[in-house]
């Protein structure tokens, strides 16, 4: 082979290309190293092609690239990924005679979150949606089927150890430091360093500002959907315990990613009571709509506990989310809601949850007029916070404006001449923005990042 590559480069210049050197045998590299060497001085260029991810399984190619710079036989060159603007043009470029200009400019949103810049996912992405003729599904990143294929290949040669790691890392679905890792994969700490430096090595995972991270998004997806759901939950489990542990001082500040992970991990009780935290501290920052759809989410996990504790739980996020709506001047959706889950209420023969649940149906009952709807509800609640026995419940009752005026009429109170004559009046809309949380997406969506939290 090399007499007749010699031949044939004697007569006029001659350009060899290899791409994918990465997979090719030891046999085959070596051959390369002796060409390189017996042809260095022939018009010859060789041109060769390999993945620096790929070269942790090589280490002949390794040794041929080092020699190859030191006795100055050519030059390493590392491509860098396309700029959006390269990317956006080879859209163009591969849409061009299929689709209009605008088909590819409204394209190169989905392409660029994929791809990052790599040529062959933008070509991949590119095909796909030529072929599907639809745009990623929403709210996760294109994928095409031959880019899944061949990163969960290269997630599958690796060690068992850093499959497992791996693992982790994709159910963590975030940044997170090196210990908080170990913890979560149950690791040996003097393992789990070599692992990720193998990881690190292989293009796995990066070191950034907050810990260990994947270096690409579609890595953490593919290796996260691989996962079995008996495995998955447990990993969402041992993830939320470590969470819990190291941020037990400051839980709600958490506690979206808590209810997150308990959530996925089919811990209905945990998740709830996460869930209700994330709503009272939602709440008390005036996010009032991201407070009810924590509580919506609350309500979606109560079917999956024991038949006893169902109709308590059920009762207790009702009170939350009536709050809620009062503070959001929703009376109405209030009386609704309550007049929805009385039956219930008054089953569960809890008097302290009756208590708090009358009292908010009689006061709400005040701001739509009816008072002697609310003199009825303020009476039982009375009756069930004395039953209860808890005092700070039995002032409840008294603070409905129902017992200060005759029934049937609303209460007054002094006032100056042309005044109003109610001492009771709606309050005043409040804004959900005025010092509102922003909304967390594990709890706004159902599963991804939060942006208000604190560090681990």
């Amino acid at each position: 082979m090399a007499e007749v590559l010699g031949a044939l480069a004697a007569s006029r210049p001659l350009a060899l290309a290899i791409e994918d050197l990465n997979w090719a045998d030891e046999m085959t590299v070596r051959f390369v190293a002796f060409l390189a060497r017996r042809l260095a001085q022939l018009p010859l260029v060789l041109l060769a092609t390999a993945r620096d991810d790929e070269l942790e399984d090589a280490p002949t190619l390794r040794l041929l690239i080092d020699d190859v710079e030191r006795e100055g036989l050519g030059t390493r060159a590392v491509l860098r990924p396309l700029s959006r603007a390269e990317t956006a043009e080879l859209v163009r470029v591969l849409a061009k005679g299929r689709r209009g200009e605008q088909w590819a400019e409204d394209t190169v949103v989905d392409v660029w979150a994929a791809s990052q810049g790599n040529p062959f996912v933008i070509v991949e992405s590119v095909r796909t949606l030529l072929d599907r003729q639809t745009r990623a599904a929403s709210g996760k990143p294109l994928l095409p089927e031959r880019v899944r294929e061949l990163t969960a290949n290269r997630i599958a040669r690796l060690s068992e150890a850093a499959r497992h790691l791996v693992a982790v890392a994709a159910v963590t679905g975030e940044p997170v430091p090196f210990g908080f890792l170990v913890a979560a994969a149950s690791m040996d700490e003097r393992a789990a360093a070599d692992v990720v430096e193998e990881l690190v090595r292989r293009r796995v995972l990066d070191i950034v500002d907050a810990g260990v991270d994947f270096t690409h998004e579609r890595i953490r997806r593919v290796a996260y959907e691989s996962l079995l759901p008996a495995r998955r939950e447990s990993l969402h489990a041992a993830v939320a315990q470590v969470f819990e542990m190291s941020n037990s001082d400051r839980l709600e500040e958490v506690s979206d990613r808590l209810a997150h992970h308990y959530g996925a991990a089919r811990k209905a009780e945990r998740a709830i009571r996460y869930l209700v935290l994330f709503a009272q501290t939602a709440r008390t920052r005036y996010a009032l709509d991201d407070a009810l759809n924590a509580l919506d989410q609350a309500t979606s996990h109560v079917a999956a506990l024991p038949d006893a504790e169902r109709e308590r739980a059920t009762i207790e996020i009702v009170l939350e989310k009536a709050f809620v709506l009062s503070l959001m001047v929703r009376p109405r959706d209030i009386v609704a809601l309550l007049g929805e889950h009385q039956d219930g209420a008054d089953a569960l023969g809890d008097p302290r949850l009756s208590g708090q649940f009358y009292f908010r149906l009689g006061l709400t009952q005040v701001y739509l007029g009816d008072m002697d709807a609310s003199e009825r509800a303020a009476r039982r609640a009375l009756v069930e916070a004395q039953r209860s026995g808890t005092r700070p419940s039995w002032g409840l009752p008294h603070n409905c404006p129902c017992f200060r005026a005759p029934v049937g009429r609303p209460p007054r109170a002094s006032r100056p001449a042309g005044g109003p004559s109610r001492i009771w009046k709606p309050l005043r809309r409040r804004s959900g923005s005025a010092g509102a949380i922003t909304p967390s997406a594990r709890i706004s969506s159902g599963r991804v990042s939060s942006t208000e939290r604190g560090s681990i």
